[in-house]
């Protein structure tokens, strides 16, 4: 089954997260921060062909997309914990989503306008 782009984005577990990230303040300046971090460490040419990264965007984005990745499966997995729904069809679904966002393409965004700003 094709999926369907879901305003303007891969799908609705991407949007939703871009969404919830992007809304509530406190996010959205963290991730904000993380994109201004991850920025700033890939304008260093040494760092960034560690990796094999070209640009400075494709290894900011590429290392922001980790992040976001790593972060909010390590949340979603405290939120069962604290819940014990480890092994659930709560856990089930959280992990679908979860494995459905595009994490890239967040990160892009993020990434793509902090590049607009510096040039």
């Amino acid at each position: 089954m094709a999926q369907v782009k879901y305003n303007g984005w891969t799908n609705y577990e991407t949007w939703c997260v871009a969404l919830w990230l992007g809304n509530d303040e406190g996010s959205y300046n963290y991730w904000r921060e993380q994109a201004r971090d991850v920025w700033d460490e890939a304008a260093d040419p040494a760092e960034r062909n560690r990796y094999f990264k070209q640009t400075q965007e494709e290894f900011a984005k590429y290392k922001l997309a980790e992040r976001l990745k790593d972060e909010l499966r390590e949340a979603g997995e405290d939120v069962l914990e604290r819940s014990n729904a480890c092994a659930s069809l709560w856990s089930g679904l959280l992990g679908a989503a979860l494995g459905s966002v595009d994490y890239d393409e967040i990160a892009s965004d993020w990434i793509d306008e902090l590049a607009e700003r510096s040039t």
